[in-house]
């Protein structure tokens, strides 16, 4: 999936000894948790794609 980096990314920076940054990965985290259920629904809306 293409939110994959960003995902690795935001993960990575939730580690930081930050407050700020690692408030801002979760924040990250919590838009792509969002996003990919998002798609995941309109993805189940879509007809099969014909081969």
């Amino acid at each position: 999936m293409v939110t994959s980096p960003a995902m690795l990314r935001a993960d990575s920076l939730a580690l930081s000894k930050d407050e700020r940054i690692r408030a801002a990965a979760h924040d990250i985290i919590a838009a792509l948790e969002a996003t990919t259920k998002e798609l995941s629904a309109m993805r189940r809306l879509l007809p099969a794609r014909q081969p």
